[in-house]
């Protein structure tokens, strides 16, 4: 009988230099603000972003599309409300656009109007799916969707009418 010396690999204690090294920078696609980030880029960013998302909306003519486009603005007012930047966000994104506006401050209401088709959402529009924005920021679980969300309220519609009951 033979025997055969068996080769055996050490393994390292360290990580592997295979498996990706765990981030700590701030990533600028996950919707987190980079320090030293200009804040007109920021904003420019931003909604250029949800002004994709409406792009996407009004491409599809799904009744659901308009999801994507209310989870873009949402998820910008929370990064800047999480961020401590949402005022000063707000009026420059107003700063940015061609045409004064006079509208009550309301962060969901300013960058629905900064990026949406004044011809296709009107102030009536606007107030309405700033309002279910609203109550979403109000109740939403953070592991629900906004879809999820407004669906289970009963849409829209229904979801907008909860505003005067959350006030």
């Amino acid at each position: 009988m033979v025997s055969r010396k068996i080769r055996t690999i050490p393994i390292k204690s360290e990580v592997s230099p295979l498996l990706p090294l765990r981030r700590t920078i701030p990533q600028v696609n996950r919707g987190e603000i980079k320090i030293h980030a200009n804040p007109v880029q920021i904003v420019k960013a931003d909604l250029a972003r949800i002004g994709e998302a409406w792009s996407r909306y009004q491409s599809t003519s799904s009744r659901n599309a308009v999801y994507m486009y209310l989870t873009a603005v949402y998820k910008v007012v929370s990064n800047w409300r999480r961020n401590d930047r949402l005022h000063e966000f707000c009026a420059l994104a107003l700063s940015l656009q061609a045409f004064d506006i006079d509208m009550e401050p309301e962060p969901f209401a300013i960058l629905i109007y900064c990026t949406a088709d004044p011809a296709k959402v009107d102030k009536k529009t606007r107030s309405k799916w700033s309002r279910v924005l609203r109550v979403a920021e109000e109740r939403k679980k953070r592991n629900e969707t906004l879809k999820e969300f407004v669906k289970w309220q009963g849409g829209i519609n229904n979801c907008a009418a909860l505003f005067s009951r959350i006030r």
